[in-house]
């Protein structure tokens, strides 16, 4: 138990005859609700992209900064209320995302004033210790992967489940 980070980009496409010929298959016809061509059908495809274990420091961060940006539910210590299980479309986080990172790798003082561990029932050290640096750098990583992901028409969102 504890918080569970999920990444993914999905995008909207045209489904395929194959498609619906599955959700048939499955029992799930959407043909027979059409008043037009099945081409007309569009599904969101989603692409997991990266999996995070207890980096609360990214958590408190996307809760904080959308409601920064969006005015909802900032409770004042890092998470919006009741965020688990909600996906953030942070999207247009990702310059955020990237700066910081590259502030704290430049100058690691900043780090808990910058992208501090967020406290929350289950989300594991609060100290910018080793595994934090792990973290970091994996997410790092991740930015560009992301970027390249919304340049090519996916939208990108964080969830984390506590």
């Amino acid at each position: 138990m504890g918080l569970d980070q999920f990444v993914t980009a999905h995008k909207t496409a045209r489904a395929t005859a194959r498609m619906l010929s599955d959700l048939d298959d499955e029992g799930l016809s959407v043909t027979e609700f059409l008043n037009g061509d099945a081409s007309d059908v569009l599904v969101r495809v989603n692409v997991p992209v990266a999996q995070f274990r207890k980096f609360n420091a990214l958590h408190g961060f996307i809760s904080k900064l959308h409601a920064t940006k969006m005015g909802d539910g900032y409770l004042g210590h890092g998470l919006v209320d009741n965020d688990s299980c909600t996906p953030y479309d942070i999207t247009n986080m990702l310059d955020d995302l990237g700066t910081v990172v590259d502030i704290i790798q430049k100058e690691p003082d900043k780090a808990k004033l910058m992208f501090p561990p967020t406290e929350g029932f289950f989300f594991g050290s609060m100290e910018v210790d080793e595994g934090y640096w792990e973290d970091v750098q994996e997410l790092k990583e991740l930015v560009p992967k992301l970027r390249d992901l919304v340049d090519n028409g996916f939208t990108i969102e964080y969830m984390g489940w506590y």
